[in-house]
């Protein structure tokens, strides 16, 4: 399910705006990163976003 368009420049915003997910099961905000389990079509994954809006952001799949 799409998530509807997400404006700001925090780690969680950009995150929720790159990717697709059925629905959240956890949310990690560490000072350095952050971390969120999801479900993907009945599969587990879980995605951590580094970074801040005036550098960029990177995300990777763990």
């Amino acid at each position: 399910m799409r998530r509807g368009t997400v404006t700001g420049n925090t780690r969680r915003k950009h995150l929720l705006e790159q990717r697709d997910f059925d629905y959240i099961l956890e949310e990690y905000d560490a000072p350095d990163f952050y971390e969120m389990t999801v479900s993907i079509g009945g599969d587990v994954c879980r995605f951590r976003c580094y970074g801040n809006a005036a550098d960029g952001f990177s995300i990777c799949e763990k």
